[in-house]
């Protein structure tokens, strides 16, 4: 029986589990073995954004987990094309509820754009685009806003199953997930949004991380640029007391 130096599949499995999904993506170039499906998905995912994780790993040591949000992000972790050829549409948050890993440090936003993918960044909508056909807005790592402004909402959405839905990919996870966002987990205009009209205007939702490595809930906020919010008093929401703004 003739001898190979080369480990056993079972072995890259476990050490393929010890590292981030970016590093074993490397690995398993470098090393010629075959990533499990949900974990080379994941990476697949965020390897179209970063070309170093340096800044991923800096808001591990601090306990933060980013994610990706967009229903799109169906496209982008089943590397399937968005149809008609459009742009596939993301946002990143850093996942950081204190407000303390925001780049408004030069130090830090130096670090990010740094560990991006060749992209081109427009200062004014803080979307960049890759040459993947991605647009990635990164308001919310730059400038940390309590209220996300965005331009069209409906981009996060979609409503082929006739209510609104959600993805969502949270950088640290034991899973390697696609998060799913029900239209009952979306909170809009009067409650629970049963219709894409709903959430044009004003939104918002909470990822549960309770089991991933990060193990406390995250709710966000999102409206669109221009609408004067001020005059809504409650949401209502899938929590016990409902999001208020």
């Amino acid at each position: 029986m003739p001898f190979s130096n080369k480990p056993a599949q079972e072995v890259w499995d476990v050490i393929a589990q010890n590292l981030s999904s970016l590093s074993a993506l490397n690995a398993s170039h470098i090393f010629h073995f075959r990533l499990r499906s949900a974990q080379h998905k994941h990476a697949r995912v965020w390897d179209l954004i970063f070309q170093s994780q340096e800044w991923l790993d800096e808001a591990e040591r601090r306990h933060i987990n980013p994610v990706l949000i967009g229903y799109d992000l169906e496209n982008c972790y089943h590397g399937s094309q968005r149809k008609g050829g459009k742009e596939n549409y993301l946002i990143l948050q850093p996942g950081d509820m204190s407000g303390d890993f925001t780049t408004w440090s030069e130090e830090l936003r130096q670090l990010f754009f740094s560990c991006l993918k060749p992209h081109n960044f427009d200062e004014a909508t803080r979307e960049f685009r890759l040459g993947c056909g991605l647009v990635v807005n990164v308001e919310a790592v730059l400038n940390d806003p309590e209220i996300l402004m965005l331009p069209d909402l409906e981009k996060l959405f979609s409503t082929s199953s006739g209510h609104p839905e959600g993805r969502y990919l949270f950088w640290q996870h034991n899973n390697y997930a696609l998060g799913r966002l029900g239209y009952n987990e979306i909170a809009g205009i009067n409650g629970k949004a049963k219709r894409l009209s709903q959430v044009d205007n004003i939104c918002c939702f909470i990822l549960s991380q309770s089991d991933m490595r990060a193990e406390h809930p995250s709710d966000y906020y999102f409206q669109k640029i221009g609408f004067n919010a001020r005059s809504l008093r409650h949401m209502g929401a899938t929590g016990k007391d409902g999001w208020w703004l």
